[in-house]
């Protein structure tokens, strides 16, 4: 019956074989890959928080203004109509 405990001797037979799978090579070999992935991906997300910007917010923010004042002043109509 599929559904039983298992026993004191399939544990320990369970447990001899994940202790010859965890000294395996291919279980080491799996493990260094997932950690170079691991490394890789946290400096992928580090280098995605650290987004130099070439200019300020208060630099974009002036600029933002002015285009926005020369373009009321050029066509003042079209400000009124919005």
């Amino acid at each position: 019956n599929k559904t039983e405990m298992p026993s004191k001797t399939d544990d320990s037979q369970i447990k001899e074989l994940a202790n010859n799978f965890s000294k395996s090579t291919f279980y080491k070999d799996i493990k260094t890959e997932l950690h170079e992935f691991k490394r890789d991906e946290n400096k992928r997300c580090w280098v995605r928080k650290e987004i130099p910007y070439v200019t300020s917010f208060g630099h974009q923010l002036i600029s933002l203004t002015k285009r926005s004042f020369q373009s009321f002043v050029g066509n003042p109509q079209h400000w009124i109509n919005e």
